[in-house]
């Protein structure tokens, strides 16, 4: 055997072992992460705050997360926690983030209120999809009445109301659903506005803001192509 040959073997034995131990600190640094990550008593919930809340209570959203202190931070289910708390009325949706090394913060969404209806102990806030949230005591101002002869017209007249331009806003009382395709607006000076389904909204908008120039006391745009009003 060659000089050369046993200094080239000496070569591919040192570079073995290099790389035996390379794999090596990379496998026990691995085992040392994965540890510190999901067995860590450093890396554990210690504190979840919620932001964005207003109808629901922080207590209340926090209660149904169900994040139990002392969970290691990287094994909570945020789709879990996000589907339990959106289950509140009020929530739309959450986000639920991991700050570490020891925090989880529920970033809340909550509906959007167009209307009140009418409760047993006050009023009931209604976002634009006629979903009913929240309870008040007294009425908020700025927002509309609504009702409906059953949930499908009460969801009709929350589309209608979630429609509306804040023009027309002003000057509606309430909004009643007796059908999908009939709900009706009053107005401040008990003129009615039969509206129809909440389709087609931007073309009624447009009909109305023309045809309450003129003396009526019913204007109907059901069918804003060819409008209607009763004296």
């Amino acid at each position: 055997m060659t000089a050369e040959v046993t200094d080239l073997n000496k070569v591919r034995r040192r570079h073995t072992r290099k790389r035996i131990i390379t794999l090596s600190l990379v496998a026990v640094t691995s085992v040392i992460a994965v540890w510190a990550v999901f067995f860590s008593p450093y890396l554990i919930v210690k504190d979840v705050v919620v932001t964005g809340e207003f109808y629901a209570s922080a207590d209340e959203i926090v209660q149904a997360a169900g994040i139990e202190d002392g969970q290691p931070l990287a094994r909570i289910d945020a789709a879990a926690i996000s589907q339990r708390v959106t289950e509140i009325s009020a929530v739309l949706s959450v986000e639920v983030r991991r700050v570490w090394p020891q925090q989880v913060i529920l970033a809340v969404r909550e509906r959007k209120p167009v209307a009140v209806s009418v409760a047993a102990d006050g009023w009931t806030l209604v976002d634009a999809t006629g979903v009913r949230f929240g309870s008040l005591t007294i009425k908020p101002a700025g927002l509309l009445v609504i009702s409906g002869n059953n949930n499908r017209s009460r969801m009709e007249a929350a589309l209608v109301a979630g429609s509306l331009p804040q023009w027309l806003v002003e000057r509606v009382v309430s909004i009643r659903g007796y059908s999908r395709d009939d709900v009706r607006l009053t107005l401040d000076n008990e003129d009615v506005v039969r509206w129809g389904s909440s389709d087609k909204a931007s073309a009624k908008i447009d009909v109305l803001e023309v045809l309450l120039d003129l003396e009526a006391r019913v204007y109907d745009v059901s069918a804003p192509e060819m409008p209607v009003t009763r004296t």
